[in-house]
């Protein structure tokens, strides 16, 4: 532990020992957030945040009784909250709550799913919600993130071959960011230190492909090999930042030599120079 005196006077503070350079084996986790879990009030959790399985339970897309969860796929971010500051007195100031906000683009591959975005769009805020990122990380706590705010909206560009875009923002005050459930794998964490020990895991690969001059791209992430159920959902595919849709603007072909898969963009969406982004969820 580090022994700091302050220099105002109010006394000896302890601080927590930071880890040596050496000792900073962790990697970084990657911040984007790609999937958003949205439960209706008064619906069912469920049966533990510990098991990938008992959450999966719970999501229902079909669902329009409104009472099974909702899982968008999609990609987005939370930036740095406004901080409300109140003064006390003539010189002490305090945080007294920060206003979160998330701003989400979500897949419009269904009817559903431009349905429920035009009931976002009435500032629908009867559900609780957790948002996942790329780097496995599920934000939202065992009770979730309650709404202060939503809004939703569908994008059209008059850009050739462009695609509905739907965006949906959500914001909530808090005193700090919300924790992290269990759900997804935390190796880091997992085991002897008192966390849960691991049943499913869950990993995320990508691959760039910078000015592309071939339509065919080479995946050699994880020895080449890509998900093959549940691919719309387990394999992202962009195109300068654009989300592409499968079977539509590209194919997959699994393991078409030792150590590689290929994802073939269609003619009609491809072009010489295009940048090309793959993401691949692989769980085990």
């Amino acid at each position: 532990m580090i022994n700091c005196f302050l220099s105002c006077g109010c006394g000896e503070v302890t601080l927590p020992a930071l880890p040596e350079c050496d000792e900073l084996t962790i990697p970084p986790r990657l911040s984007q957030v790609c999937g958003l879990l949205l439960l209706p009030k008064g619906a069912e959790g469920p049966a533990s945040w510990v098991l990938v399985s008992d959450v999966e339970a719970i999501i229902d897309n079909t669902d329009t009784s409104n009472s099974a969860g909702k899982w968008l796929v999609g990609r987005g971010s939370v930036g740095r909250p406004s901080e409300v500051v109140v003064e006390l007195g003539k010189i002490h100031r305090q945080v007294s709550h920060r206003i979160y906000t998330l701003e989400y683009e979500v897949n419009i591959r269904e009817n559903g799913v431009y349905a429920f975005l035009q009931t976002l769009q009435k500032n629908y805020t009867g559900f609780t919600f957790w948002y996942n990122t790329l780097g496995g990380r599920l934000f939202g706590g065992s009770a979730g993130i309650e709404p202060d705010f939503v809004t939703a909206w569908t994008e059209y560009s008059e850009e050739a071959d462009a695609l509905e875009r739907g965006f949906i923002q959500i914001q909530w005050r808090a005193d700090g960011d919300p924790l992290r459930t269990l759900a997804t794998v935390d190796p880091y964490t997992s085991g002897g230190g008192g966390g849960s020990t691991p049943i499913s895991e869950v990993m995320f690969y990508q691959q760039s492909f910078a000015a592309a001059s071939s339509a065919v791209l080479t995946w050699t992430e994880n020895s080449g090999t890509l998900p093959t159920t549940n691919t719309a959902a387990q394999i992202l595919v962009f195109q300068e930042g654009q989300k592409l849709e499968e079977t539509v603007q590209y194919t997959i072909a699994h393991a078409t030599a030792p150590g590689e898969s290929e994802i073939t963009i269609d003619a009609t969406t491809h072009y010489t120079g295009a940048n090309y982004e793959v993401l691949a969820v692989i769980t085990s």
